[in-house]
């Protein structure tokens, strides 16, 4: 007959605490699968609003491509930032006053990304799923600048238009508007806007297609082929090689209204 074996005081003790070991452990699971629950609608509805915006951007890359002109605007989600790496892995830009350091893996080239500004403060690296190799280069133009390497933060529209085998973001500048009618001379043109982009003036009888200073003739859309009135003409010949200072005086004396979108 075989004896049972009692287990003394020693080990029962062990039991108890072998088995409070494993409800703790159980009862620390249990409240990470409920603070997931909790919290996973938040973290989803982030990840859609972020793969959103990639989806807005490759749509614009593609009106470009097109020989369209694409628009970008992160309208929600003040958090979030569009970053263009160019051939880095790194992108320092300022964004509302502060210098953020935005980080792409290293083999990562003509990347841009949807990232988040808390998390380049916190030093992490921008979320591969929200990030997308452009099939051209990019820049950003601000009017005063070109960047190889920029940031397009929250209500920072911007329209991307493809040139030279590159995309160009532009950020929308101010135009001054002079009427027709309000210069004494009745044309097929209407009103023309005028605005100062890279260092130059140009104008437009429709804000869709762009003349270069001194270019007197209209390249392209309903008004294509026409000219604006000899009141205007002279405008436009006064703003050849001026600064944007020189032209703006010279156009606030003619215009009805100074427009920044």
């Amino acid at each position: 007959m075989k004896k049972i074996k009692h287990k003394g005081k020693k080990g029962a003790l062990l039991d108890e605490e072998t088995v409070q070991m494993l409800l703790a452990a159980v009862g620390i699971a249990i409240l990470i699968v409920l603070l997931y629950a909790l919290l996973r609608p938040y973290i989803n509805k982030e990840d859609e609003t972020l793969k959103g915006y990639m989806g807005l951007l490759q749509e614009a890359t593609a009106s470009a491509d097109a020989g369209a002109v694409g628009e970008f605007l992160i309208y929600q989600d003040q958090d979030a930032a569009l970053v263009y790496f160019g051939n880095s892995s790194v992108a320092v830009i300022n964004m509302g006053g502060e210098d953020l350091r935005f980080t792409v893996p290293s083999t990562y080239q003509n990347f841009a990304c949807m990232c988040r500004k808390s998390t380049a403060a916190g030093g992490k690296v921008c979320n591969k799923k929200f990030c997308i190799s452009l099939k051209h280069p990019a820049e950003y133009n601000d009017g005063v600048r070109i960047s190889e390497k920029f940031g397009i933060g929250f209500n920072q529209r911007v329209f991307i238009k493809k040139e030279n085998d590159k995309y160009v973001f532009n950020k929308p500048f101010s135009y001054f508007v002079v009427s027709q009618e309000a210069s004494g001379i009745l044309s097929s043109v209407s009103d023309l806007y005028f605005q100062f982009s890279n260092g130059n003036w140009s104008w437009s009888p429709d804000k869709i297609n762009w003349m270069k200073v001194p270019v007197l003739v209209v390249s392209g859309g309903d008004y294509n082929g026409k000219s604006p009135n000899q009141k205007n003409i002279e405008i436009i010949k006064q703003l050849e090689n001026k600064n944007f200072e020189e032209g703006k005086e010279i156009l606030i004396k003619n215009s009805k209204e100074v427009n920044t979108e």
